[in-house]
């Protein structure tokens, strides 16, 4: 009889729920694009958004795409200088990112 009351008991009390307040918390979502911060240094830094393309603030400059070839499809036969590959952006290098997440 004993048995049968604390099996009673326990099935009871595997039924009860919880009050509403006690359920999780409510899933928030967060975009990640923006504020983002941005260094080439880690000195001196910039708010931007991702997708980001550090290369397109310059500085624009001829060396950094320069090129000795002969372009075989033109008919050449000597190498000449050429540039043009990336549009001078400096494409070569580091830069750095980093976003607070709360």
């Amino acid at each position: 009889m004993m048995k049968t009351k604390l099996l009673t008991l326990a099935l009871l009390t595997a039924g009860m729920t919880l009050p509403h307040t006690a359920t999780a918390q409510q899933r928030k979502e967060f975009t990640l694009n923006n504020d983002w911060q941005f260094s080439r240094d880690k000195q001196e830094w910039q708010t931007v958004s991702v997708p980001h393309d550090w290369a397109i603030e310059g500085p624009f400059d001829k060396k950094w795409d320069l090129q000795v070839v002969a372009i075989e499809q033109n008919g050449e036969k000597t190498p000449t200088e050429k540039s043009g590959r990336s549009g001078s952006l400096p494409w070569i290098g580091q830069g750095h990112y980093k976003r607070t997440l709360m």
